[in-house]
């Protein structure tokens, strides 16, 4: 996942767009390694992070990512990370 797929414009809403526009699967897939691989790099784990699959396969497909449950220590570490990042 690049970080131009979401960036602000002149104080707008951020643009989005999704890594493969005409995979929605691939998309989710991408979605989901790139928010595991940024939440491991602040050692917070999410074991049911995934994609949806249902809504890959959705007509018309609406890719979505599974954050799952997060157990208190998980939930601790993010909020903290969350806390301490930079706002745009």
């Amino acid at each position: 996942m690049n970080d131009d797929m979401c960036e602000e414009q002149g104080g707008a809403e951020a643009v989005f767009e999704l890594p493969f526009p005409d995979d929605a699967l691939a998309s989710a897939v991408a979605l989901s390694d790139g928010l595991r691989a940024a939440l491991a790099l602040h050692g917070v784990v999410f074991p049911s992070l995934r994609p949806d699959l249902a809504s890959c396969v959705a007509v018309p497909a609406r890719p979505l990512v599974e954050l799952g449950r997060a157990n208190p220590q998980a939930v601790v570490r993010l909020t903290r990370v969350l806390m301490r990042a930079d706002v745009r």
